[in-house]
């Protein structure tokens, strides 16, 4: 006879993708909730980076050509309130729009401004560039530690977002 003596401990059987049960502590289980609630607010704070660096980038631009192009940038960034909605709905406690993205990002708009002032335009598209390798980079990362299956095809989707962009600036 089995004994349940172990879900009382906080002990699960899960079953896993090829059959096998696997056993997984309740505390193992809030560790790795909290890890994907960790690495989706990265997610998040990465885009919420990309809408504002974008939107800085389009207001220093003084070709129409690349306001528009910047603007663009900000506006496929968006994704990250379709994250929020998931991660919501999954009971998550992900970060807002409202926050200001990250202390790095912050710190390269500023860069951004410095850049404009000396090289003008193509300072700024310098700037963008560099943010996108680096946004490029955050995303992957994301990605190979793991997140929640709906957040994964938007991450996804936000990475091509992010190659287009890359090629735009590099041409």
């Amino acid at each position: 006879m089995t004994s349940l003596t172990g879900v009382h401990q906080g002990v699960h059987q899960i079953s896993t993708l090829d059959g096998t049960t696997a056993a997984s502590s309740t505390a193992d289980i809030r560790s790795s909730l909290a890890q994907s609630e960790t690495t989706v607010n990265i997610v998040i704070e990465t885009l919420i980076d990309g809408v504002r660096g974008f939107g800085a980038a389009a207001a220093k631009s003084d070709s129409p050509m690349q306001q528009q192009l910047m603007a663009m940038g900000a506006q496929h960034r968006k994704t990250a309130g379709d994250i929020i909605r998931i991660a919501s709905d999954e009971n998550m406690e992900p970060i807002t729009l409202d926050d200001g993205g990250t202390a790095a990002g912050t710190l390269h708009r500023s860069w951004l401004s410095v850049r404009e002032v000396i090289q003008g335009d193509a300072g700024v598209a310098a700037a963008a560039l560099t943010g996108e390798q680096h946004a490029r980079r955050k995303l992957e990362e994301t990605l190979e530690a793991g997140l929640p299956q709906p957040v994964v095809k938007i991450t996804q989707r936000a990475l091509k977002e992010v190659d287009a962009n890359i090629s735009k600036l590099e041409s």
